[in-house]
């Protein structure tokens, strides 16, 4: 059951609140689900802080999905929605369809939060910037490491040439 104030109505379709006395056409809600920001965006922002006020990401192969609803300060049923709408998102499911997100997925999530909720992001425009920057790693040329010693004593003296290096 949600609570609202007294003078505070939903719009079904969209799940924003709105001031039927106060209304001026402006929704002034935020939709976390959707992530349609409102009239009260900013206030919504400071409420739930920026990605770099989350905590840190413990250094683990595998995230439960209540685990990574408190390291990405998102509730467990719109991380469940996102897997719908964000085809990168992809936990992988064990016994039970239980859940478990991988570092890259948790920054992934962290990414998507930021484009919803502090740049004001639909859904389907924090869909096409990351099939955008998606596409452009791919595009960008990756530097080549350089090939490494081909037999342990060219090894070894590569190691002391960086020792040396390490201790002028």
């Amino acid at each position: 059951m949600e609570n609202h104030t007294p003078d505070e109505t939903t719009d079904g379709a969209a799940g924003h609140l709105t001031n039927p006395a106060k209304d001026t056409g402006k929704v002034i809600g935020h939709d976390e689900t959707t992530g349609h920001l409102t009239k009260r965006a900013n206030d919504a922002r400071q409420v739930m802080g920026h990605n770099s006020e989350l905590p840190a990401i413990p250094a683990k192969r595998y995230f439960t999905i209540g685990e990574v609803s408190e390291l990405c300060g998102v509730k467990a049923h719109v991380l469940r929605y996102w897997e719908q709408e964000f085809t990168q998102l992809k936990p992988v499911k064990r016994r039970g369809n239980r859940r478990y997100y991988q570092h890259h997925e948790v920054l992934l999530i962290r990414r998507i939060r930021q484009l919803l909720y502090e740049e004001g992001f639909t859904i389907s425009g924090a869909r096409s910037r990351l099939d955008h920057l998606a596409t452009q790693q791919e595009e960008t040329p990756q530097p080549q490491r350089p090939p490494l010693a081909a037999n342990p004593s060219e090894l070894r003296r590569e190691i002391r040439k960086i020792l040396a290096i390490l201790q002028a």
